[in-house]
């Protein structure tokens, strides 16, 4: 940490997040201009 500049700690942390946004992008579904049903039958049907 101490070799660890503020700026380098960010720019790590800022990496680190990548892989993290590019799941959420796949995995979690567009709900925009759907109903809590229709959203929750979604869900439901996944579990199965």
């Amino acid at each position: 940490l101490q070799n660890l500049t503020p700026a380098g700690t960010f720019f790590l942390f800022a990496v680190m997040c990548v892989p993290y946004m590019l799941i959420v992008w796949k995995l979690v579904p567009e709900t925009t201009g759907k109903s809590l049903e229709e959203i929750e039958r979604y869900w439901n049907r996944s579990e199965q």
